[in-house]
């Protein structure tokens, strides 16, 4: 009988999905006109000759850009095998959506499920994850594909980084493998989640009064989980290092964080009236932020924690942060601050 409902659960999460895939694709000319998609479509058009050369003259122009070398693209690979069969750009790319809007319910799932210790609110985990705002603009407003998958890895490399800074559990290999395939797919937000990660890190030295046994052994097991990911990523940042090194690398422009901020006024009408034309966290996240006020006092501390950070994730989106201060500094590189709501996803459910 709980085979039974384990089977009616699994199909029931890709069922979600799939009706989540394939609604916002009724119009395929639409989606040759989305966002990035061009830029995305030639990396996979792209990476369909990858093993005959790193270099490709069939896209971008024939300009021979060496944009494998910056933009990782591991986890890119099934929309290109995808391509192999079909021959067909917009129908690789929506089986590819569909399988990550798939992976991703799965996954927050199984992990919703490790976190809460409770099947019910694993499940309305996964569902709101998969259905936020943001996720959406993500995948079908902005085609930023990679950030996208990106956001499908994250709960994992987070719940092992929780496992092992509070719970003081042996989660290297786990969380050196996550961060790995992070790396594997989108070099910016991993930088964001390194930045998370030493947060959490610091967050953990801070929490409580630690003995010098149980401080060193965090400081190991994080210097593992740093050395494990350097060494398994080193398909990524050789090549990149080795073109740095080389040559001058020109960035196209720098955005004034401040004025990329959101207006806080514009996020809230924004994402109480579901407007995903604007960088918003959607109803549901403005829901999530505005309910648990009135549980407050029930909530334990680890759920304060988190209810906070939600709540912080979201501030720092908008332009009442004083982000100029970071103008000058390698905080730059984020570019829009409003990406930091694909963090405040994971912490908002």
């Amino acid at each position: 009988m709980r085979f039974n409902r384990k089977i009616i659960l699994f199909v029931l999460l890709i069922a979600i999905a799939s009706t989540y895939s394939f609604i916002f694709f009724n119009n395929t000319e639409k989606i040759a006109t989305t966002g990035d998609i061009a830029f995305h479509f030639s990396r996979i058009k792209g990476l369909a000759s990858v093993f005959s050369g790193p270099i490709n003259f069939t896209t971008f122009n024939s300009y021979g850009g060496g944009v494998n070398f910056f933009y990782p693209y591991l986890t890119l690979f099934p929309a290109v095998i995808f391509y192999w069969i079909t021959h067909n750009l917009i129908l690789s790319y929506m089986l590819y959506v569909w399988v990550l809007n798939v992976c991703t319910i799965l996954i927050t799932f199984y992990y919703g499920r490790k976190f809460f210790k409770r099947v019910d609110a694993a499940f309305l985990f996964s569902c709101f994850y998969t259905f936020y705002g943001y996720r959406m603009i993500d995948i079908y407003q902005r085609s930023a594909i990679s950030e996208s998958i990106a956001l499908t890895i994250m709960p994992v490399v987070l719940y092992y980084t929780y496992r092992l800074l509070f719970e003081k559990k042996n989660c290297v290999i786990p969380l050196a493998v996550s961060m790995s395939l992070l790396i594997y797919t989108h070099a910016l937000f991993t930088f964001m989640s390194v930045i998370v990660i030493g947060l959490l890190f610091i967050g953990s030295l801070l929490a409580k009064r630690k003995k010098k046994e149980n401080v060193l052994d965090l400081f190991v097991g994080m210097a593992k989980a740093v050395g494990w990911t350097i060494l398994l990523t080193a398909y990524v940042w050789y090549p990149m290092l080795q073109q740095v090194l080389h040559q001058s690398i020109n960035r196209p422009f720098r955005t004034n964080l401040q004025e990329r901020g959101v207006n806080i006024f514009e996020s809230l009408f924004g994402a109480m009236t579901n407007d995903l034309t604007t960088f918003t966290m959607g109803t549901i996240g403005v829901v999530s932020l505005v309910l648990p006020l009135f549980f407050l006092k029930r909530f334990e501390r680890r759920e304060r924690v988190i209810y906070f950070c939600a709540v912080a994730t979201w501030f720092l989106s908008t332009n009442v942060f004083p982000w100029f201060l970071f103008q000058n500094t390698p905080i730059q590189l984020i570019q829009f601050p409003w990406r930091i709501l694909g963090f405040q996803v994971l912490f908002d459910h």
